[in-house]
């Protein structure tokens, strides 16, 4: 039989960002409390602490963002350091290290109900 879980991992972090381009009150520098969901999937899981590592694996990715300003980080300064570009940068971390498991999606809430997931490349048939 073959069993598939899904879980999730979630973090909270405080950043500065300023949306040079946007011509408006976002252009300034600005803070959010922004939380960080990964979502996972995996088929027959073996390993007993998968989601303690995803956890693990979330809190040192993100780690840099923290208390930082995201116009300095690289990977999001040079898409204007959205919500869309941290989003991204995190699932392509996360996809580097995970093994075992699926990384499906990374959501980046910049307030509440304000939200973006990434899910990567998806190819087109």
């Amino acid at each position: 039989m073959t069993n598939r879980v899904e879980f999730t991992a979630g973090i909270s972090l405080e950043s500065a960002h300023s949306v040079l381009e946007k011509k408006n009150c976002c252009e300034k520098l600005h803070g959010h409390s922004w939380a960080v969901t990964a979502r996972w999937a995996a088929v027959n899981p073996t390993d007993q602490g998968l989601f303690e590592h995803r956890l693990s694996n979330l809190e040192n990715t993100v780690s840099d963002l923290d208390h930082g300003n995201l116009n300095d980080i690289e990977g999001v300064k040079e898409n204007m350091a959205t919500a869309e570009a941290v989003a991204e940068l995190i699932f392509k971390r996360l996809s580097a290290i995970n093994a075992g498991s699926c990384l499906v999606s990374v959501q980046v809430e910049e307030e509440p109900d304000c939200s973006i997931s990434y899910f990567g490349n998806i190819e087109k048939k």
